[in-house]
């Protein structure tokens, strides 16, 4: 690993200088530097041009911008690297991680909607389609969300992966929750701007036979056989201030945001196959191969440059005594997961490190054998915020109950470009 830790090193170095270059500053590019830039120095800028989407049309009360983002990596992987088991890449060398194009917009002052394709093979029910909703929000008491959003149940997979200070999201985190999935959602914020309290129902999830292929929200397109609905709730709150979307700070705020909250879902709640004579609480949320339930709690502290993220997420599963589509698996499982970030800006919307730490256990009952624990950093290199950014990230990955340890680590190189 000598020269990879040399490649690291160099590339910080060079990311340095060209950061105290003024050529390089974002200032002299006309760049705001912060989030509390006043209007007349943010209303022609590049940044705001990204933030509010390079084509836009506006007629009436209807407006709409076209979306776009681009993520490649790059770079070296242990010899037992497998996308199998949540690893990154299988070989050295490259991966498009994303490749998404959409649109988004209002129409009068209470309908959002986003419509966004993926455009290269995910393998996802209903073919490209990414996500596809509409929000009515008559007043912040009240409003709801229809079609394939975001699963409230796990908080860092509800934060956009374009606005991370690392490559992607925490490995357990994906192994917990769901990304995306096909639902409804009433939500309402009596504290505007600090509270938020969802309730959702979606089609029934299915789980991957490991416990690295995650959840699949199913019946985008063609509807809801066999795997009944699942059901979520959560609540947030900021009660400083707003804590925005990036969970890094490279305005360097100095502001003192928090945020903390929790959530839960239930999904094909049938009896486990240990509970004998058990009856369901919730038949209508019945079906598919798995019952399985999980609850979540996570904190979020930005200031001054420095950002500290910690989640928690807990899930119970089995396979129910009378599923509705085939499973190989039949004992019950208890798994968790935690993941923290820690960073800081060096330099203001320039440069910025950030160390991750995660342990997770896909089955707390096999002593170690499924354990692991994940530390590494990253350095990012913003030439335009999250919107354009460099990041090289190294992980150690270390397997609790293996002997020998398998040969896993990484050092990945990535860059972004997201309007």
């Amino acid at each position: 690993m000598t020269r990879f830790a040399s490649l690291a090193a160099y590339v910080i170095v060079l990311s340095a200088c060209l950061a105290l270059s003024p050529t390089a500053r974002a200032e002299d590019a006309g760049i705001p530097a912060s989030d509390d830039s006043t209007p007349a120095q943010a209303a022609d800028s590049p940044l705001k041009a990204l933030k509010d989407g390079l084509a836009r049309v506006e007629k009436g009360p209807f407006s709409a911008a076209l979306r776009a983002r681009i993520q490649g990596w790059g770079g070296w992987v242990g010899e037992d690297a497998n996308l199998e088991n949540g690893d990154w890449m299988q070989e050295p060398g490259f991966r498009l991680r994303r490749a998404r194009i959409g649109v988004d917009g209002t129409f009068f002052d209470d309908f959002k909607f986003e419509l966004q394709l993926d455009v290269f093979d995910q393998e996802r029910t209903g073919g490209p389609l990414y996500s596809a909703w509409v929000d009515w929000t008559p007043v912040h008491y009240i409003g709801a969300t229809f079609g394939v959003q975001s699963f409230p149940a796990v908080r860092s997979m509800m934060m956009s992966s374009g606005y991370l200070p690392f490559l992607d999201r925490p490995m357990g985190a994906i192994a917990m929750a769901p990304e995306n999935a096909m639902g409804l959602v009433l939500h309402s914020s009596p504290w505007k701007d600090h509270t938020n309290i969802m309730i959702g129902l979606f089609n029934g999830l299915r789980r991957g036979e490991s416990f690295f292929d995650g959840y699949e929200g199913v019946g985008s397109s063609l509807g809801n056989r066999f795997d009944g609905l699942s059901g979520v709730a959560r609540f947030d709150v900021e009660p400083l201030a707003p804590i925005g979307k990036e969970m890094a700070d490279p305005c360097k705020c100095p502001k003192l945001r928090l945020g903390l909250g929790a959530g839960g879902f239930l999904n094909g709640t049938g009896a486990f196959s240990n509970d004998e004579g058990a009856t369901s609480l919730f038949p209508f949320l019945d079906g598919g191969k798995m019952a399985t339930r999980g609850a979540s709690g996570y904190v979020h502290l930005k200031t001054y440059g420095f950002h500290f993220f910690g989640e928690y997420a807990h899930e119970w599963g089995g396979a129910k005594e009378q599923p509705t589509t085939p499973t190989k698996q039949f004992s019950d499982t208890e798994s968790y997961s935690f993941n923290t970030s820690l960073g800081y800006v060096i330099l203001k919307d320039r440069l910025g490190l950030a160390i991750r730490t995660e342990l997770f256990d896909d089955n707390v009952d096999d002593t170690d054998l499924g354990a692991e624990m994940l530390v590494g950093g990253t350095v990012t290199w913003y030439v335009a915020r999250d919107f354009l950014k460099a990041q090289l990230e190294y992980m150690y990955r270390y397997e609790l109950g293996e002997e020998p340890a398998l040969s896993n680590d990484y050092v990945i190189g990535g860059v972004q470009l997201m309007f």
